[in-house]
């Protein structure tokens, strides 16, 4: 049955159908809904769902639009044919065929026909018996010469482990006829098969435990970062730098950073870092832009790394060396001082 169905105008338009009560169109529309292909409905469920009486029936008899069948109230759509044309070919039966031309000898019901697929189904016909003997018959035969090949080359397994294994051992092993096949045991992959069970032929000799090691798991003991070291570097942090935002929480992040530090540098090298930075104008401030430095700035690897090549080194304290000096001139301690670096070979200028 199909489950979309179409109303002509020409019947639910009409002046007859207009003048019957609005219920009994209701229940005419619900109907018709319902109905198989070939218009007849049981119209007792649908007045169930639809609140409908059977007074609204009786009208849409009265009428001409439907058709009584028996007491059980199997009804018949008159102007079903009006309404929808369902193809032969899609059309299912319906169950009270009999009872509607045993009532309406009249009605002209059409016969359903088969479809294009179920005529295609029917000419592929299936395999006939004799084919599956046949077929049945090939398939033991290839059972059978397997199992052969199988216990052929099991033979062979345990021949070729003669003094290192028995009969037994290899039952024992689990080898079965599945799991050998040719693929995996065949002539030129049969060799010395000596390194599968190594026995100890005397008391001193023990089995090669090298080959159960694997060579690439190697074991890095790396050095572990206590939690009192962690508080530590923070305590010298807020106590030197007192010029930065002080530390009040020491969370997972920069526990993670003091780790990562302290595989590079040592407790002494943290001491120097924040001396540097609380000595250093630029990053206190002191640069233009409005910026400082703080804790999580200072610890990391590239900042860390600067701060201690003293890239952020005030520029006037060779001014001050300079003048703390008055036996030597201000070039001349320039002059040490890049001697000193490596960058000038010769003596200073005079």
């Amino acid at each position: 049955m199909a489950n979309r169905r179409m109303f002509s105008k020409r019947i639910t338009e009409s002046t007859k159908f207009v003048k019957m009560p609005a219920t009994s169109q209701n229940l005419y529309f619900h109907l018709c809904i319902n109905a198989d292909d070939d218009g007849i409905v049981e119209a007792y469920p649908v007045m169930c769902i639809t609140k409908a009486t059977e007074d609204d029936l009786r009208v849409l008899a009265s009428k001409g639009f439907v058709k009584i069948l028996n007491e059980d109230l199997i009804t018949y759509i008159i102007d079903w044919r009006e309404h929808n044309n369902v193809r032969a070919d899609r059309k299912i039966d319906s169950m009270y065929k009999d009872l509607l031309l045993e009532v309406c000898p009249e009605v002209v019901v059409i016969e359903a026909k088969e479809s294009y697929y179920s005529k295609k189904k029917k000419e592929i016909s299936p395999i006939n018996e004799e084919q599956e003997d046949v077929f049945c018959q090939t398939r033991d035969s290839q059972q059978e010469n397997i199992c052969q090949t199988n216990d052929r080359q099991e033979k062979i397994f345990c021949q070729t482990n003669d003094g290192q294994m028995t009969d037994n051992t290899c039952q024992n092993e689990g080898i079965g006829k599945v799991r050998l096949g040719k693929v995996r045991l065949g002539k030129d992959n049969i060799q010395d098969t000596s390194y599968l069970c190594h026995f100890p032929t005397s008391e001193n000799d023990e089995p090669n435990q090298n080959l159960e090691k694997n060579e690439s798991e190697t074991v890095i003991n790396e050095p572990k970062v206590s939690t009192s070291t962690m508080h530590y570097v923070v305590n010298l942090y807020n106590s030197v730098c007192k010029s930065y935002p002080k530390v009040t929480k020491l969370s997972d992040a920069r526990k993670k950073a003091i780790k990562a530090r302290l595989k590079q540098y040592t407790e002494e090298d943290f001491k120097t870092l924040f001396e540097l930075a609380e000595q250093s104008s630029f990053l206190k401030g002191s640069n233009g832009n409005n910026w400082s430095a703080n804790f999580d700035w200072l610890i990391k690897d590239a900042n860390m790394a600067k701060v201690l090549d003293g890239n952020y080194n005030d520029r006037t304290e060779r001014k001050q060396s300079c003048k703390e000096d008055n036996d030597t001139s201000y070039l001349d301690v320039i002059v040490q001082q890049s001697i000193a670096e490596g960058r000038i070979i010769d003596g200073p200028f005079k």
